[in-house]
């Protein structure tokens, strides 16, 4: 674990407070340098942590500080993005102990030369990216880092070896190259199905696949707020049609004559389906079944009142009759019905019947219509 992660994309120099952190370089605007502090400065054991974080070609060079080394070289360098070192210090052999890690693998060469006593540089067969990549042994003797150098595939000892026959071996490890296949050669069996049936769609423009849901069990379906008519099944109420209005300006209607009420008042309207300002009509925009209610009531005095249900301008239902051959008087009359509307001609009104004209009572609680879906077509 890492006390803390801090971001650099500039040269920065590690101090004291920095020990047990990681440090993430961004190397996108350039190459950038972390130089360690020198190790009398920190406590035996310091630890750090750095990473190279973006995937470009700028390296991390991470400097020495003072006469201390690092791994017996003066620097490091970190070129592969997510490729990360840790560093400790050690008071004994003031020097830095390295070690390595990253995301991926590496190949491993192996470049014999023949030494001939003055050539003293090299080309490798890869570029191990610094000394520290790399284990040189001439006629079989290790070489420490200080004794030669790496710049790409060049290596450079600073005394040229002695004169032998494949007398200088180089050990080094480069990243292996992953690649990108080339057209063609991925194969479907190497692909995940796409289709839930072992098939894979591919196509210039992909075809989209409708996926079998299947028929939820009752009440499976919770919190669908805002899902539309159109959305659900046959049958499925959901979230029909439904208002309520009432009339709120006073009308007066002629005896024995069945006038249109109007309601110009809505308390509600879900999807803007009546209109309270010219024709005072229900027309609701989804296809179903609906339940109405309705209420009028006489302003003046007590009369024969009829109140009916209108559909696409003709009387539908009777929702209210106070006489059978003879009428009796009334204050006003209440109903209910249903009534089947297609989703786009079919219309609602409320007609009224008084026997004696009068104006009729403009209060939400006596004159109102309402409607609802309670089923879908």
């Amino acid at each position: 674990m890492y006390s803390a992660v801090q971001d650099k994309s500039a040269n920065y120099t590690v101090v004291a407070g920095d020990a047990g952190d990681l440090i993430r370089v961004t190397t996108t605007s350039g190459a950038v340098t972390i130089t360690l502090p020198t190790i009398s400065t920190v406590s035996d054991g310091f630890k750090i942590a750095i990473v190279k974080w973006t995937g470009d070609a700028n390296a991390v060079t991470v400097a020495r500080s003072s006469t201390n080394t690092i791994n017996g070289a003066t620097s490091v360098t970190i070129g592969a993005q997510y490729s990360s070192t840790i560093f400790v210090a050690d008071f004994e052999t003031n020097q830095w102990f390295a070690a390595s890690s990253g995301l991926g693998t590496s190949n491993i060469s192996v470049d014999p030369f023949s030494g001939d006593g003055s050539t003293t540089a090299f080309t490798l067969s890869a570029d191990p990216g610094s000394e520290n990549n790399t284990q040189v042994y001439v006629s079989g003797v290790y070489q420490e880092k200080d004794t030669y150098s790496v710049s790409g595939t060049t290596l450079t000892f600073s005394t040229a070896p002695p004169t032998g026959t494949s007398n200088i071996e180089v050990v080094s490890s480069s990243p292996l190259a992953i690649g990108t296949p080339s057209d063609g050669t991925v194969t479907t069996a190497k692909l995940a199905s796409t289709t839930g049936s072992g098939a894979v769609v591919l196509a210039t423009s992909p075809t989209l696949v409708t996926p079998a849901l299947g028929t939820p069990s009752a009440l499976v379906l919770t919190n669908a707020t805002g899902l539309p008519q159109a959305g659900l099944g046959t049958n499925v109420v959901g979230n029909g049609p439904s208002f309520s209005a009432y009339q709120s300006s006073a009308q007066t209607l002629s005896s024995t004559t069945f006038t249109k009420i109007n309601f110009q008042t809505e308390e509600w309207d879900t999807n803007n389906n009546f209109d309270n300002a010219t024709n005072m009509r229900f027309t609701p925009t989804v296809a179903g079944y609906y339940v109405i209610t309705a209420g009028v009531a006489t302003a003046a005095s007590a009369t024969g009142v009829i109140l009916r249900l209108y559909k696409n301008g003709s009387s539908h239902r009777t929702l209210y009759y106070n006489g059978f051959g003879s009428f009796a008087n009334a204050n006003g009359g209440y109903g209910a019905a249903m009534a089947f509307c297609n989703g786009s001609t079919d219309y609602l009104e409320i007609y009224a019947y008084f026997v004696t004209g009068q104006a009729v009572t403009n209060a939400s609680d006596q004159t109102f219509f309402q409607a609802s879906m309670v089923r879908s077509a």
